[in-house]
């Protein structure tokens, strides 16, 4: 299975300090073995310094249940984790995650 699809809506922008404090709302149907881009494109910046935060409003449907959510810095892309710790399978991962970064 190749490329997620997702529609990403921007919420939250705050001012921190020298940094940018920015929140978007991943509404995922497909869930490719390219992971979920988090990428400052999507955010409005310049730089990702972190991802502070990622919350999922459901479970991962493979076996094992519940998820985890995991960024990269390296390829600026989340995965999905089941709960034995494995890579979710590509596939239809009907999944809304939030996103909560730092930049500039």
């Amino acid at each position: 299975m190749g490329a997620s699809t997702y529609t990403f809506t921007p919420s939250t922008r705050v001012v921190f300090g020298n940094k940018w404090v920015l929140q978007g709302k991943y509404a995922i149907t497909t869930y490719g073995t390219d992971g979920i881009p988090v990428t400052p494109a999507l955010f409005n910046l310049d730089i990702i310094d972190h991802v502070w935060g990622i919350v999922l409003d459901v479970a991962c449907d493979v076996a094992g249940g519940a998820v985890e959510a995991i960024w990269d810095p390296a390829t600026q892309v989340i995965k999905f984790l089941s709960a034995s710790d494995t890579l979710c399978a590509a596939g239809a991962l009907v999944i809304t995650a939030y996103i909560t970064v730092m930049g500039s």
